[in-house]
């Protein structure tokens, strides 16, 4: 096989790599630099105000956005109906020096658990760790 042969298959596997897929929908690229846990259980899931708790999303992070210390955590509780409510976190690790939180990296971050995430969860991309979940309580 000549050099330049396998060069081109090398980046065309870096590139599959980069574009992997969502596992729910299958079209959208996922950023495989970031670790997403989704939660696996719950009595409680985005069902219905999957939509509302996306559109929560845009508040959260308007008021997210700025610069985070170290061992920052900012958080808000949006009712999205009677009995569901969704609870957004971002935090900063200890060990980063300040950074800055985008409301592009946190609406995307954020809108990406609602959307791929039933019950919700935590992504973290190095800088931040981004989390939502479905809760029971009444926000405070």
């Amino acid at each position: 096989m000549h050099f330049s042969t396998l060069i081109t298959l090398a980046a065309a596997s870096v590139s599959a790599l980069a574009v992997g897929s969502s596992p729910d929908n299958g079209a959208e690229p996922r950023d495989i630099l970031s670790k997403r846990d989704c939660a696996l259980v719950g009595t409680l899931w985005w069902g219905e105000d999957r939509a509302e708790a996306l559109r929560r999303v845009h508040d959260a992070c308007t008021l997210f956005e700025g610069t985070f210390d170290p061992l920052t955590v900012k958080n808000q509780c949006y009712q999205l109906s009677e009995n569901l409510s969704a609870n957004f976190t971002v935090q900063t690790p200890a060990n980063l020096m300040p950074a800055e939180l985008t409301y592009l990296t946190c609406s995307h971050q954020l809108g990406t658990i609602v959307n791929d995430c039933v019950h919700g969860g935590s992504l973290d991309n190095g800088l931040f760790i981004f989390s939502a979940y479905a809760e029971p309580e009444e926000c405070n």
